[in-house]
Order: structure tokens, then C-alpha cells, then sequence
């Protein structure tokens, strides 16, 4: 992914394609793996830092048995990355083990 930062438009600039293709969106997907937990982080870097920090929104891109009843989201967000949490949602959960599990992440300053 290539990621253009988005600027401010200011009066004598040049019209350029990077300009019209800046977007202040990054988006990424990180491979999950744990053994016998009920909630996990790991931590995730932007490609491209941010001037101050954005809104980070995370998902498990799986259905399998093991992420069923799992929620993920972001905390600890600066502008150069963020903590990826996971946690079961049932408060009975057994632990589990997840292996490769992809959950990908949207963030937008």
C-alpha cells in the first residue's frame, strides 16, 4: 500500500497526481497468533506517521470457530501507530488459540 498524506490546500500550489491521490486513510491487516488466552494486544505501526493521532476502527476478517464470539479494537493510539486489543466476549469464555488470524484495521486522521 502506498500512502500519500493529505494536505492542506494552500494558495500558489501546484495541482500534482500525489495531490489529487492524498488521502489521510491508511488501512492494514496484521496476522494473529496466541496460544491459550482470553484477550491478547499486539502492537501495529502505521506506515506513514500521522501529524496527531487518528481514529483507528479494527476487525476480524475471519468467521472460524476460534474468533466466533472475539471482538477486537484500538487503544493506545499515538501518531505513529497503536496497540490492537482483542477479548473474548463472554465472561465464562473458555481460553482460546488463535493461529494467522487476520484482522485488518482502518485508521483516518
Amino acid at each position: 500500500m502506498t500512502t500519500v498524506p493529505r494536505t492542506n490546500w494552500l494558495a500558489g500550489m501546484r495541482t500534482t497526481a500525489d495531490r489529487l491521490a492524498a488521502t489521510s486513510i491508511q488501512t492494514g491487516t496484521e496476522s494473529v497468533s496466541f496460544t491459550s488466552a482470553t484477550s491478547f494486544t499486539q502492537d501495529v505501526t502505521f506506515p506513514v506517521a500521522y501529524a496527531t493521532a487518528p481514529t483507528v476502527v479494527t476487525n476480524i476478517n475471519s468467521g472460524a470457530g476460534a474468533t466466533s464470539r472475539w471482538d477486537t479494537r484500538a487503544i493506545g493510539i499515538t501518531a505513529t501507530g497503536f496497540q490492537l486489543f482483542g477479548y473474548t466476549t463472554q465472561t465464562d469464555a473458555a481460553a482460546a488459540t488463535w493461529s494467522a488470524v487476520p484482522v485488518g484495521w482502518v485508521a483516518n486522521g
